[in-house]
């Protein structure tokens, strides 16, 4: 028996997340069904996150389990040759037995795209949130440093979470200016049900003038989703890589 460890990236626009369901395609079923193709096995690939529909991945790390002699790059070229045009294998290798794509994980870092310009972009449009309202960065930022640590993000996770506590550790979120994108980079050890969302679209709200960073911060205080912002809609939003270090 091989674990086979992968980095997918994936353009997720036309998938209902990560994780396979009845409703429709999912990245997961698309690697199951490739594995299947080219090693003749039935298997399930492991993900270090289940990603919502609509959300994109630079470097989402998977795992999954194989009897296959097939060579690591005749595998990694096999699968590439059969996934369809909008997810493909970055890297593939032999891993340890007893390594588990989402449980060992360590960091991850997702970013999220605003287009700020006033003519909504034609070509990358599915890869970004267009928002045509004047926005006070600064203040913007100032609710983004309010994130970093170890708290309970209650606020910010969505109803028909699966997860048994809302506390977590955010190491990084900032937002970062790159020409017509805003981008907010957050770092963290784990991530709730839309809580990346919620946090941008709340940010978003506080940048338009529609609530204060005074009352962004009591919300997250009071761990109540109900006195947060909409969730930003999911095609900003990139899983850019995940981390096993301790």
């Amino acid at each position: 028996m091989r674990n086979i460890r992968v980095t997918v990236e994936f353009e997720g626009t036309r998938y209902l997340g990560w994780q396979r369901q009845e409703q429709g395609p999912s990245i997961q079923q698309a690697l199951e069904e490739a594995v299947a193709r080219i090693t003749g096995e039935k298997t399930t690939v492991i993900g270090a996150s289940r990603t919502d529909a609509g959300v994109h991945a630079l470097g989402m790390v998977a795992n999954f389990r194989v009897e296959s002699d097939m060579e690591a790059s005749r595998l990694h070229r096999g699968l590439n040759a059969v996934l369809p045009p909008d997810i493909a294998i970055r890297e593939l290798a032999d891993a340890p037995l007893d390594f588990h794509a989402q449980f060992q994980a360590k960091l991850k870092r997702y970013e999220y795209s605003l287009w700020t310009e006033q003519v909504r972009p034609a070509l990358g449009r599915e890869r970004v949130w267009s928002v045509r309202w004047k926005l006070d960065e600064e203040r913007m930022r100032e609710a983004a440093a309010l994130l970093v640590g170890k708290h309970d993000f209650g606020a910010f996770e969505a109803s028909g979470s699966m997860s048994s506590h809302s506390v977590r550790t955010v190491t990084r979120a900032e937002w970062e200016r790159r020409g017509p994108l805003l981008v907010f980079v957050v770092e963290g050890d784990g991530f709730l049900y839309n809580m990346v969302r919620i946090m941008v679209g709340s940010m978003v709200d506080v940048g338009r003038g529609r609530t204060t960073v005074d009352a962004f911060r009591a919300g997250f205080e009071s761990r109540d989703r109900t006195r947060m912002g909409p969730t930003a809609p999911p095609q900003g939003l990139c899983l850019m890589w995940v981390r096993y270090e301790a």
